[in-house]
């Protein structure tokens, strides 16, 4: 038993571990709040959880306000019908032929 408590997993073995029980853990995640919400130990404004270690990252790059979400999708907009107006460019191009008439040779 003596030799056991020097015995520590290194880092790749702790990696595999997450990396495997990824999804269970999830799960087991899920299911303790649906519990807590059916027993109503917590009405949904604020939840806390002992043991875990987490740490908070509100970078400008990371976070996500209303504003930068709706710059978002209106700088999404304005690619998509750059692009489909680029697509109708070529279409209306491919309709006129080539130029000058000429024809190629079946």
């Amino acid at each position: 038993m003596w030799l056991l408590k020097k015995l520590r997993p290194d880092h790749k073995t702790r990696a595999d571990f997450r990396k495997h029980t990824l999804k269970p853990m999830r799960q087991v995640c899920r299911e303790c709040t649906v519990l807590g919400k059916q027993l109503d130990l917590f009405a949904g404004a604020l939840v806390a959880s002992d043991g875990s270690k987490s740490k908070a990252d509100n970078a400008k790059e990371r976070n996500c306000t209303s504003d930068k979400l709706t710059n978002l999708l209106q700088q999404s907009d304005q690619r998509v019908e750059g692009y489909r107006k680029a697509l109708e460019g070529q279409d209306n191009e491919d309709e006129a032929g080539t130029p000058g008439g000429a024809v190629a040779d079946h």
